[in-house]
């Protein structure tokens, strides 16, 4: 996660030291970096309900997209990206029957979305947004532990989906800086315990992000 934050930090630079070239429509490439809040997930075993609590996470994300511009009107005005996400969220602690324990441990989400976003474009250099995103998300918990006990070390993939808001600022015609906010959910993941026992777990986010795209 740290080279993945350089790696994004290294992008934002490059994007900002882009000359200003008119574009109104074209491929763009997009990051962002943002807080990650996740809810209190409940979990289903055969012996019995559970549930898990986790901190304040964090989330890297890169897209590969294509801006249609306000030449469609047919289509409308907004965009079509393909984007890849990798969400960190720390454990926090774990309620079985209401006997509460110390979880340590992460849940990591690598997932890769196509989204669509509709914009309005009526007061320049504002533009919100809004979108919709479906696609698949690889669920890891890895070296968990309930109460210093091993928990769960295992990996499932699932559907996932989410839908976002937001508004961009055009710092020039190529560059557009975005803060917004998304959504996430999945069915949900089976991990097989520690103990052998196989559960599923419920998953939503939500993430705060700060990000930019560049047209080409």
């Amino acid at each position: 996660m740290i080279k993945a934050r350089f790696a994004l930090l290294t992008l934002f630079l490059a994007l900002l030291s882009l000359p200003a070239f008119a574009q109104d429509e074209g491929f763009y490439i997009a990051g962002s970096y943002g807080a990650l809040l996740v809810n209190e997930s409940d979990g289903e075993k055969p012996s019995g309900d559970f549930a898990v609590d986790f901190d304040a996470g964090n989330a890297l994300t890169f897209a590969l997209g294509y801006d249609f511009g306000t030449k469609h009107p047919d289509i409308g005005v907004g965009r079509l990206e393909l984007e890849v996400a990798v969400r960190e969220i720390p454990l926090k602690e774990t309620d079985f029957t209401g006997a509460l324990a110390t979880a340590e441990g992460d849940l990591e989400v690598r997932s890769l979305m196509l989204n669509s976003f509709g914009e309005s474009r009526d007061n320049l250099p504002w533009i919100p947004y809004v979108g919709l995103g479906v696609g698949v998300a690889e669920m890891r918990l890895e070296n968990a532990t309930a109460g210093g006990a091993p928990f769960v070390d295992d990996t499932d993939v699932v559907f996932a989906f989410q839908a976002g808001a937001g508004v961009g600022f055009m710092v020039s015609d190529p560059l557009t800086l975005d803060f917004g906010y998304r959504f996430q959910g999945t069915t949900k993941p089976e991990f097989t315990a520690a103990n052998g026992e196989k559960f599923e777990l419920e998953h939503y986010s939500h993430l705060f992000l700060v990000g930019a795209r560049v047209t080409f």
